[in-house]
């Protein structure tokens, strides 16, 4: 019997047949499959190196982006889950957030504190943007990534509390 595949390992092996289309494309930016498995595999390389193992979770403070596309991924392949933290979210919800799930890393959208937004958790805010750009190295080797499978937690959500 074949067991069902995880989300990135779907993605990757879809990847193979497309790598020069485009994956994604958000208007001013664009990146091609082959462009987005790596920049993916660079983010969980990155998270791998900080010590995020397997069942982990992993905050991701940013708006709708490629960048954050590329960060699910990543999030994943590293064997971590990503909880999504809403900039619409009112602070107290977010620090709730925060506190429930404790993520063992925040990738963080720097325009969002850049506007004036005070962070709801204590530690260092990972820029999103220069660790999908590679201009952001971990302190240490990357740990080999995970073998992972499709019972391990995917994402931690959330609701707004409207509902």
């Amino acid at each position: 019997m074949k067991l069902p595949k995880t989300i990135h390992a779907t993605f990757s092996a879809r990847t193979a047949h497309l790598l020069d289309r485009i994956a994604l494309d958000s208007g001013d930016q664009s990146l091609t499959f082959a462009e987005l498995d790596e920049r993916s595999t660079r983010i969980a390389g990155y998270l791998r190196g900080h010590g995020v193992r397997r069942g982990d979770r992993v905050g991701l403070f940013s708006q709708r982006s490629i960048d954050a596309v590329a960060a699910l991924l990543g999030i994943l392949k590293a064997g971590a889950a990503y909880v999504p933290f809403d900039p619409a979210y009112p602070a107290k919800l977010l620090g709730f957030m925060h506190d429930d799930c404790a993520p063992a890393l925040m990738l963080v959208e720097p325009s969002l504190l850049a506007s004036g937004t005070d962070p709801f958790w204590t530690g260092p805010g990972h820029d999103l943007r220069a660790v999908a750009q590679g201009t952001e190295t971990p302190p240490h080797a990357a740990a080999p990534l995970p073998e992972t499978g499709p019972d391990d937690l995917a994402y931690v959500m959330y609701t707004s509390g409207s509902t």
